[in-house]
């Protein structure tokens, strides 16, 4: 999901947002200058999660997780 927001005069947000969801039980190794926390999270568990705390999400987090939860079409 492309992501594109105009902020105020020259500034501007422009993410790309890839979600992927998987099933692992190995080692994670965070990059502490690319992450703040890591959490392992049931897909339910996430999904109650951001139900409860969206306002804790960037805007392109919660605006590509509402689109994975859509019913697809087809």
């Amino acid at each position: 999901m492309n992501y594109y927001l105009q902020q105020i005069g020259s500034q501007a947000e422009n993410e790309h947002c890839s979600l992927f969801l998987i099933n692992y039980d190995g080692l994670v190794k965070a990059n502490p200058r690319e992450m703040d926390e890591v959490r392992w999270l049931t897909f339910e568990d996430l999904s109650n999660w951001f139900e409860m705390e969206q306002q804790q999400c960037t805007p392109w987090f919660a605006e590509a997780f509402r689109r994975m939860m859509r019913p697809q079409a087809g």
